[in-house]
């Protein structure tokens, strides 16, 4: 089979693919992403060189996480070929600048990989939420995008304070119940930690144990408590209305005399 002949095939193939399962397998790679700094000691930051630390094979373990999620944004957006353009170039220059950040560590090269890292967020929830919102009725792949875009606006937040630390050393703090998580994780990039702390505050569950100092850091976590709760009382508003609408039609056509008897 020629190569053409294959990437044809391989476009059918993504074409074919139901929605649900491409927004299942970007939900699973965003656990992994989530996960996997759980298994490695809390305490090592996200800098380093790998040049200088002679640790490649450890770091390319490391990285799979990141990888595969990239690669799942990628397959989410692959029903339409021109996502999959634009999502791909964004994925590749979020590996270069991410790459290039470790073996060079330039605060320009953190901050150029942590923005390719965000962009990347927001245009597949974007695109995400376009199908979602343009649906006529509720099915998986409604429901399955639904909650990827919720866990990809923690994530994006996440990424946001990251960066927002990064440039503006000390917008977070440690409270006193939160002493067992060092300090220092703070200012080491330690994204899983900001994570922890986006997903507490888009739920608004707020523990205490980090807290925003700067104002800029205040106004993000306000963004973000506010977007969380609009996004549930939207949307699920949504899906509900349009749940009872064809609920409410499919009944009428599958009794007529219903029907009939509402119009007399």
């Amino acid at each position: 089979m020629r190569l053409g002949d294959k990437l044809r095939a391989a476009a059918d193939w993504l074409r074919s693919t139901s929605n649900a399962a491409r927004y299942l397998v970007f939900f699973l790679s965003l656990q992994y992403l989530f996960a996997t700094p759980y298994f490695w000691s809390e305490t090592q930051p996200q800098t380093g060189s790998i040049l200088a630390e002679d640790k490649f094979g450890e770091y390319l373990w490391s990285y799979s996480d990141f990888l595969f999620t990239l690669l799942g944004g990628v397959f989410a957006v692959s029903q339409r070929m021109r996502m999959v353009v634009v999502a791909s170039l964004i994925a590749v220059i979020a590996v270069a600048t991410t790459l290039a950040s470790d073996v060079v560590q330039t605060k320009q090269l953190y901050v150029a990989s942590d923005v390719a890292m965000i962009v990347f967020f927001l245009f597949t929830a974007l695109v995400i939420l376009h199908d979602i919102w343009t649906t006529r009725r509720v099915t998986l792949d409604t429901i399955v995008g639904s909650v990827c875009v919720y866990v990809l606006m923690g994530a994006t937040w996440g990424l946001v304070y990251t960066l927002t630390e990064l440039l503006l050393p000390g917008s977070f703090e440690i409270t006193a119940s939160g002493r067992a998580v060092d300090q220092a994780l703070l200012t080491a990039r330690h994204y899983p930690l900001f994570m922890y702390y986006s997903f507490v505050t888009l739920t608004s569950v707020g523990y205490g144990d980090i807290i925003p100092a700067a104002p800029a850091a205040r106004l993000l976590a306000a963004w973000e408590a506010i977007l969380g709760q609009f996004y549930m009382a939207i949307l699920v508003a949504r899906l509900v209305a349009i749940h009872i609408a064809h609920t409410t039609a499919d009944a009428a056509s599958a009794d007529p005399s219903q029907g009939h008897q509402r119009k007399s």
